[in-house]
């Protein structure tokens, strides 16, 4: 079974808030707030500006400290510096400076910084077994490469992994695992996987093309519906006036949760629905839909605004129609 993703990341600085798949010369950028991927993609790897083989694509990566990522390719790897967003001069380097045992010496599969009691350590995974590095002590910790199995993984897993990433925002605390044309999720705190294994075309993921692309997909936030079924669009936080733009369908469904401890008033303007201003009473959520026929997609702005001192919501914004769907004129 090929992999439809090589190797993932979470950015870092600017870029927090993103995760990134890499796949041949190509990637794709996922948006965690929004559950979906970032329209534009897949993009060329050329834009990370790798040096030398890493130009023709990466193995894995794993988040180091201080702003750095590794990324790995057969027996070498090189530092990328997210705050000068671009590889460290020097690089690529000789994969023995890390001492892997055995088989790990001339390259790994995956790697996956660890989460909650296991902070402060990566996991290198080749083949069926895997090995625990020590950052603070720069060194892998004794007793390993391990089995795979230790992880409590579906059985097609033990035998190796494509990919790991860490979840963000609302999936902090997740793991997963990513192997052919499916996933699997991984819960830190329980150690073992909280999820049967799934399509990755949740993830707007799907089988590899030709030359390396990753084709697109539906927005993974689209299995999520509010109570009339219309499928979240996005999600975020305001504590400030703010502007949106997307393009989406007839019906666009805020719910907005007031996580203040004093009641906020909430107006929102839109460029096809008119304008809406509602008082949220402290911690309670309050709907705000606006509506307009026509052709989907169509292009919506909202602008945001308060009059209240204390202003700190968080909302969920939810469609008729979102990207991946066909036109529906």
């Amino acid at each position: 079974m090929s992999a439809n993703v090589k190797a993932s990341i979470n950015g870092q600085k600017e870029y927090e808030g993103y995760a990134y798949f890499f796949k041949g010369t190509q990637y794709m950028k996922y948006d965690w707030a929004a559950d979906g991927m970032v329209a534009g993609y897949p993009a060329s790897i050329s834009a990370w500006n790798f040096p030398g083989a890493f130009a023709n694509g990466v193995d894995a990566g794993v988040k180091g400290n201080n702003g750095k990522t590794y990324f790995f390719r057969g027996n070498q790897y090189i530092r990328y510096d997210w705050a000068a967003d671009a590889p460290d001069p020097g690089y690529p380097k000789s994969l023995s400076v890390w001492n892997f045992p055995g088989a790990f010496a001339s390259g790994v599969d995956a790697a996956v910084e660890g989460q909650g009691k296991y902070k402060g350590k990566l996991y290198f995974f080749k083949g069926s077994q895997y090995l625990r590095y020590d950052l603070a002590k720069d060194a892998v910790d004794p007793g390993y490469p391990q089995p795979i199995t230790a992880w409590n993984l579906p059985a097609a897993y033990n035998s190796g992994v494509d990919s790991a990433l860490n979840g963000q925002g609302e999936y902090a605390g997740k793991l997963y695992f990513f192997k052919g044309g499916e996933y699997v999720r991984y819960d830190w705190a329980t150690d073992k996987a909280d999820q049967p294994s799934k399509s990755i075309s949740a993830w707007g993921l799907g089988s590899a093309t030709p030359g390396g692309k990753i084709p697109g997909g539906k927005i993974p936030g689209g299995g999520k519906t509010d109570e009339d079924g219309n499928r979240r669009l996005a999600s975020g936080s305001w504590n400030s006036d703010a502007r949106l733009a997307y393009q989406g369908g007839q019906i666009m469904h805020f719910k907005v949760t007031n996580v203040n401890i004093l009641g906020t008033t909430i107006t929102i303007r839109s460029n096809l629905g008119g304008k809406k201003s509602i008082l949220i009473p402290p911690l309670m959520t309050v709907d705000i839909r606006f509506d307009c026929f026509g052709g989907e997609p169509m292009g919506w702005t909202f602008n945001v605004s308060t009059d209240s001192d204390a202003f700190i919501v968080t909302w969920e914004l939810y469609s008729s129609w979102i990207p991946g769907d066909a036109p529906n004129r």
